[in-house]
């Protein structure tokens, strides 16, 4: 998913063991430079450039938006790591241009984010 300097870009998923890539739902919103995380039922998108939503969460079968904080729009060069059920923790990159020390807790369950 994501990509560069196009508008949709197609999804794919590997299932372990099967070395074969099968489609899977595009992202609702095009991204790139984003980081993304797996955890339970769970696959999460975060920031990135040129998506108004912050966070897009997968489950169930299709994307929805995630837990609102303007502070992740835009942000790039991340990591999100799942932990616990339905969490993801979002730590450090680049936000408008200079480095970013902030570290954020997304409850996946809750749709809830708060800074940590």
């Amino acid at each position: 998913c994501g990509g560069d300097d196009v508008s949709i870009t197609a999804c794919f998923m590997n299932k372990i063991g099967s070395g074969n890539w099968d489609s899977f739902p595009n992202l609702n919103e095009h991204r790139e430079r984003f980081a993304m995380a797996s955890i339970g039922k769970y696959v999460t998108v975060v920031g990135g450039f040129k998506a108004s939503a912050e966070v897009e969460v997968y489950t169930e079968g299709q994307w929805r938006d995630g837990p609102h904080l303007q502070d992740l729009q835009g942000l790039i060069h991340h990591e999100a790591v799942g932990f616990g059920e339905s969490n993801v923790i979002v730590i450090g990159g680049f936000h408008d241009h200079a480095p970013s020390d902030r570290t954020f807790f997304l409850d996946l369950e809750k749709n809830e984010v708060t800074e940590g």
